[in-house]
């Protein structure tokens, strides 16, 4: 029997890490990261739409950063990281199927990892584009993140 490829066990661990929080409620799917990259998945439901039928900002905001603090905590085995900042532009409205998040670095330094993200709905076409920063913590996390890298 074969290892499990690392996409299986991030997805393993975020599965079992997200059950009955936040992330399961909105309905963040993982679809694969690994160092320098993410990728999540949104499938719309009614609960996280405004009252005008379409996306609402807020959800497209925790993709966002979901997706950038999994692909930030994966290039930073052992360290904790907190996000500091992001600015989001919202470029076109979704109102049916679902949304996908794309992250990569724009740069990784001792303190700081900068991160850009970008939605894009079915047919590709951006929905929203962000930048993130994260902090990485000057101690090493006392429970490392992902166990997958202990």
């Amino acid at each position: 029997m074969s290892e499990k490829s690392l996409k299986d066990q991030v997805g393993d661990f975020l599965k079992k890490r997200w059950s009955g929080n936040f992330n399961e409620h909105v309905g963040i799917e993982f679809v694969d990261a690994g160092k320098d990259f993410a990728e999540m998945r949104l499938p719309l439901k009614s609960e996280i739409l405004q009252p005008t039928g379409i996306l609402h900002g807020g959800a497209i905001f925790s993709l966002m950063d979901c997706t950038g603090g999994v692909a930030a905590h994966l290039s930073y085995p052992g360290q904790n990281l907190v996000t500091l900042e992001m600015k989001v532009n919202f470029i076109r409205p979704v109102s049916s199927g679902f949304v996908v998040a794309e992250t990569s670095p724009l740069h990784r330094g001792r303190k700081t990892s900068v991160w850009e993200i970008r939605v894009s709905d079915e047919e590709n076409r951006t929905v929203a584009f962000a930048t993130a920063t994260y902090v990485v913590a000057s101690t090493p996390a006392e429970k490392n993140i992902f166990p997958i890298f202990e």
